[in-house]
């Protein structure tokens, strides 16, 4: 069936857990395709040069302030979000398709940087690795105490990076010969994912040494390069940087498409039970995708 966890938490805890998750995840799913639409037009803004915004306003929210924009890299947004909302809109089997490609996409482009960096990066210094990696550990400046509050912003960013592996599942009713296909596609899936990550970071540190794969891209360093990119300027030199932010586009449309092909099969689930707004619950003539929950995650994220 379709569902994923919603499906497992209403047989274990019963309906009002159930409906809680939906109406997590229907926020949680249209906030993702927003936080992609945004990365997209981060990404090409790499490649090409983007206008300042049109409006800008300071607000506080919960005590933080918050820089709101609208202009281009906002209307690009959500263009790419109406787009992959129209290809889930036109079927599962075209959804479906597309997902394929663009995630065969990006595991080629990952191993052709494993592949670029091990056979034609001078790799970052043999020996000398121990003594810079004591090196960049002493200059790096001392943490501060752990919080809970720390503690968990660190582990929302974790499980942000590693979301994905539960996506599948949603949208089981749709997978030909389930029993067969859904053991083979997560435990095959997983492998796979394990063995790139491993991958990938092996040719990071052979290609960089320990500080330049700490002070990449991140909270700490956000107008620094990404470590992929880094990775990729060591033998490609300056071609690397929009290299690496066409994988990074493909990569991000691949999430969004993921992302709204899987969760927009939640909202439908808890429909059929009877927990969830019936209009959900229908299927589109001729595609037979739930078409009001698609449409409803596209445009929330939008807004």
């Amino acid at each position: 069936r379709a569902g994923g966890e919603y499906l497992y938490l209403r047989a274990a805890f019963g309906d009002l857990p159930g409906f809680l998750y939906v109406c997590m995840s229907f926020i949680i799913g249209a906030a993702s395709l927003a936080a992609y639409g945004a990365a997209f037009s981060i990404f090409l803004s790499d490649i090409v040069t983007l206008p300042a915004p049109w409006l800008e306003r300071n607000l506080e929210i919960f005590g933080q302030t918050v820089v709101w924009q609208f202009g281009v890299r906002q209307i690009i947004g959500i263009i790419v979000i109406a787009i992959f909302t129209g290809v889930n809109l036109a079927g599962v089997a075209f959804g479906g398709r597309v997902q394929t490609f663009l995630t065969s996409l990006k595991v080629i482009a990952l191993l052709g940087l494993v592949a670029g960096v091990f056979l034609f990066s001078q790799g970052s210094g043999g020996t000398g690795a121990a003594a810079e990696t004591a090196s960049a550990l002493t200059n790096l400046e001392p943490a501060p105490a752990l919080t809970m509050s720390a503690f968990g912003f660190a582990m929302l960013s974790a499980l942000w990076a590693y979301s994905g592996w539960q996506y599948l599942p949603m949208a089981a009713a749709e997978v030909h010969d389930p029993a067969r296909n859904l053991p083979r596609a997560v435990i095959g899936g997983g492998l796979l994912v394990v063995a790139l990550y491993l991958l990938v970071n092996a040719a990071y540190f052979h290609a960089l040494p320990f500080d330049a794969v700490v002070t990449s891209s991140s909270t700490a360093h956000p107008d620094a390069p990404a470590v992929g990119a880094r990775a990729a300027e060591t033998f490609l030199g300056a071609h690397a940087l929009p290299i690496a932010a066409i994988i990074f586009l493909i990569s991000t449309v691949g999430s969004l498409n993921g992302v709204l092909l899987t969760r927009a099969r939640v909202p439908y689930a808890a429909a059929l039970d009877g927990l969830f707004f019936q209009r959900f619950a229908r299927l589109s003539p001729g595609a037979g995708v739930p078409a009001a929950s698609v449409a409803m995650h596209g445009i929330l994220a939008a807004l």
